[in-house]
């Protein structure tokens, strides 16, 4: 359309199967990930169509830190200045959101530490693969409530009180 490009990172099971996901934060199949942009890709898609893009992966890798230095090998200051690019950020950094950088942890209705999530959506993830944010355990976490039968912090605590 534009020929303007986006990199990022993407985790996912299985690298062979195309999982919908084609970066920023947008899903082919979720049109509530681009309909209330947030960033120009999101934008982009939401004026453009869905159909208008492609995802193209570059190279696959066994850990999340190798991904994030090729990005930020890639995104740099010079390249987020070019105007054939969506990068509104330096590269390596991840998500800018808070589903995507604070650390989840999860304790049972007793109050016994589970296990730790490096982020809400990862942590979402763990109970519906196809989420695409952090939101429902961030809710649960500011509203005290329990979610899937667990209680859930953004501090490491020794013990969570019911």
């Amino acid at each position: 359309m534009n020929n303007k490009i986006y990199i990022g990172y993407h985790n996912t099971e299985n690298p062979d199967i195309f999982d919908g996901y084609i970066g920023c934060g947008v899903y082919i199949d979720k049109p509530s990930s681009y309909k209330k942009s947030k960033t120009p890709f999101q934008y982009a898609v939401n004026k453009y169509g869905i159909d208008k893009f492609r995802r193209v992966t570059l190279k696959t890798f066994n850990t999340k830190e190798e991904a994030a230095n090729l990005e930020k090998e890639i995104v740099t200051k010079d390249f987020i200045k070019r105007k054939d690019t969506y990068n509104i950020k330096l590269g390596g950094e991840g998500g800018c959101s808070e589903s995507s950088k604070v650390k989840i942890y999860m304790y049972d209705l007793n109050g016994d530490f589970v296990r730790e999530f490096e982020s809400a959506i990862e942590c979402n993830k763990y109970f519906d693969e196809n989420a695409i944010n952090g939101s429902a355990v961030l809710k649960a976490i500011r509203t005290g409530q329990t979610l899937h039968g667990h209680q859930f912090s953004k501090e490491k605590l020794p013990y969570m009180k019911k």
